[in-house]
Parts: C-alpha cells; sequence; structure tokens
C-alpha cells in the first residue's frame, strides 16, 4: 500500500507523468466496439409491476363498484356494446347521407293548395295514393308544407345501432297548419 507522502501520487505538477510518456506511446488505442441492444425484455421490478393506476382506471374501478356490483358484468356489457356500436367508418358514410337528407327535406319548396276530389296533377306526376279513397267526394283541401324541423332519434342517435343492418330513426315534425288557415 502506498503512502499519502508517494511522489508518484502527487498532483503538484512535479509528478514523474511526463517521464513516463515513452512507455505510453507503444500504447495503441482499442477500436471502440458499437454496443447492441439485446432483444431480451427487461425484468420488471417490483416498483414497475406496483404502479399506480390512473385517473381513467380509477373511474372505471369506482363505476365498476357502484354501477355494476361485478367486473364480470362490466366485462359483458363492455363486449355487448363493442358488437352493437357502429364502425367509424360506417359511422362516417351514415352521418353524411342523413346532413344530405335533412338538406333536402328543409329545401323542400312549398306546395300549391288543392282540392281532395281533384287528383289530375296526380296522374300527371305519376303518383298513386296508397290508401283506398271511399267515399271519394270529400270536402277538403290539401296542402303540402315542407317539415318544420328534422331529428334523429333512438338507437342511431345513442351510438347503438344492431349490426348487421343500419336502422335510423328520423322524426319529421309537421308545421301547425292551424295558424295558415286562421
Amino acid at each position: 500500500m502506498k503512502s499519502e507522502d508517494d511522489p508518484e501520487d502527487d498532483d503538484s505538477g512535479n509528478s514523474s507523468f511526463a517521464d513516463d510518456s515513452s512507455e505510453d506511446a507503444d500504447i495503441t488505442p482499442q477500436p471502440t466496439v458499437p454496443v447492441v441492444p439485446t432483444t431480451k425484455r427487461p425484468r420488471l421490478n417490483q416498483t414497475d409491476i406496483e404502479e399506480t393506476p390512473t385517473n381513467e382506471e380509477l373511474n372505471e374501478l369506482r363505476e365498476t363498484e357502484t354501477l355494476f356490483h361485478s367486473s364480470l358484468f362490466r366485462l359483458q356489457i363492455t363486449e355487448l356494446l363493442s358488437e352493437v356500436r357502429l364502425k367509424e367508418n360506417k359511422k362516417v358514410l351514415a352521418d353524411d347521407f342523413l346532413h344530405q337528407l335533412k338538406s333536402v327535406l328543409d329545401s323542400l319548396p312549398e306546395g300549391k293548395e288543392r282540392l281532395l276530389t281533384n287528383q289530375t296533377w296526380l296522374k300527371k306526376k305519376n303518383i298513386q295514393v296508397p290508401i283506398e279513397q271511399t267515399p271519394f267526394e270529400v270536402k277538403g283541401h290539401f296542402h303540402f308544407m315542407p317539415p318544420s324541423a328534422v331529428k334523429v332519434v333512438g338507437s342511431y342517435l345513442l351510438g347503438t345501432c344492431v349490426r348487421p343492418d343500419l336502422h335510423a330513426d328520423v322524426v319529421l315534425e309537421i308545421p301547425n297548419v292551424s295558424s295558415f288557415y286562421t
């Protein structure tokens, strides 16, 4: 063991390190080898395994306790919802169609007022009345009014359409016609 007074370890500038430089000249530097990462999975520490749950996970746990009373029931509900929900690409197509339908229905012009017994205008447009008209001689007028509101309701609105068939419930609100005849 060396003592603290040893002149070779002295950092005062008088060391014999400069004299040993001729001996170090024979040492060639070794080429560096690149470190290749291993493909093994790193071992998990106990702290990695016991990480605290995120807020989302805590909320799911609370919902399971309060609403579902069982994690098995929650899994069943989650699986059922994944089976009945529309895929995103089909939902986009259906949304586009429903927006186009709404714009067409909103742009319908108001029709002329006609007598119910005069149905010649229907024959000109090749329209057949789908119900039996007995008695045919009825007093009254027909006046087409565009819908006052167009709304999508039901399971499509909730995002739980039963697949594979897509059904969307559309409500057409009829305008108040009493205000037109007063």
